[in-house]
């Protein structure tokens, strides 16, 4: 899916990831006094999948 781009730019986009899941566990860890439990479950689990997806699509896959 990610082929066409450059070495640079998939590390752009892994750069990327990692800078919103930093940011939404910061925006997350500010919240922690107003929201349940559960909420917070699922706001950070999503963080973290999204970055993961993101990883693994733009890793590169070479039989060498």
């Amino acid at each position: 899916m990610f082929d066409r781009y450059s070495d640079d730019e998939k590390r752009r986009l892994r750069l990327g990831a990692g800078m919103f899941a930093v940011g939404s566990l910061a925006l997350g860890a500010t919240a922690i006094s107003s929201a349940s439990t559960a909420v917070l479950a699922v706001y950070f689990g999503g963080a973290v999948v999204f970055t993961a997806i993101v990883v693994l699509l733009t890793r590169d896959i070479r039989a060498d």
